[in-house]
């Protein structure tokens, strides 16, 4: 027996197509460095084989160049802790600062940017920039449902950190 999609007739019609098909990603996450500063229990970055290392400059801007010509967005996410990067905040503004007119309505605006981080080096000073900047999110990674399940499975990290600087931001 063959399971067809009930969704097949609307994915497959003229209308759908014309108004969802990209030519490059709504999208597009980029590792700024696969370096971490915790040792997860679930995550398989120990094993992990290619090199360690940071983004570069140049293709940092030319990734947030294409990202803005498309107005796709991007998320700082991967293997690694973004804000061990210590060009984060000067990537995010740049990301931000290109400004083009909205697919929808012609208006300037720039891509949206979102960030997933573990919590534990972003700074206060990072954070106000963030704001300043017009970050559209930030995710705080978050394993457990007590602090002692927090702390087992994200190994070298502090609830009490992590909880401090949400509420801080």
């Amino acid at each position: 027996m063959t399971r067809e999609n009930p969704f097949n007739e609307i994915y497959h019609s003229k209308q759908y197509k014309d108004q969802h098909s990209y030519s490059f990603p709504e999208i597009v996450d980029v590792e700024l460095t696969n370096h971490c500063n915790l040792n997860c229990r679930m995550c398989a970055r120990q094993n992990m084989t290619r090199l360690k290392g940071f983004m570069a400059n140049e293709i940092f801007e030319q990734v947030a160049d294409e990202c803005n010509t498309y107005r796709a967005g991007a998320r700082l996410i991967g293997w690694g802790e973004p804000f061990l990067n210590k060009n984060i905040i000067d990537y995010c503004r740049y990301f931000k600062s290109k400004i083009v007119s909205s697919y929808y309505d012609n208006s300037p605006e720039s891509s949206p940017l979102h960030i997933t981080n573990n919590g534990q080096i972003i700074t206060e000073k990072e954070m106000k920039a963030l704001v300043e900047i017009g970050l559209d999110s930030i995710i705080f990674s978050f394993q457990g449902a007590t602090k002692d399940g927090y702390e087992y499975m994200r190994r070298g990290a502090s609830y009490d950190l992590l909880k401090n600087n949400i509420l801080k931001l």
